[in-house]
């Protein structure tokens, strides 16, 4: 088992655990109150500090959707359908 397998919890079951493909889009405005959810999860919280508000989620992220001299940001998700956060 090499340290990622580790890392995981262990070896995978199957080979579909192994190869799970993964889509990357570019971040787009519309995302932003997605990502502004995912920001504002205790698990992340817990690591980085109080949530951003959506207001600060858009000025980050706008800048960089709309300046193409900037890294843009991307949406890596399974199946081309990234699940919403549970925000109950």
């Amino acid at each position: 088992m090499d340290d990622l397998e580790t890392a995981m919890g262990g070896a995978p079951d199957t080979a579909s655990d192994v190869a799970r493909p993964f889509n990357f889009r570019p971040l787009q405005a519309a995302d932003l109150p997605m990502l502004h959810g995912w920001l504002s999860r205790p698990h992340w919280t817990q690591w980085w500090g109080p949530a951003p508000t959506l207001a600060e989620v858009q000025a980050d992220y706008g800048a960089w959707i709309n300046d193409p001299a900037q890294v843009q940001p991307h949406i890596a998700n399974p199946a081309q359908s990234p699940r919403k956060p549970n925000l109950r």
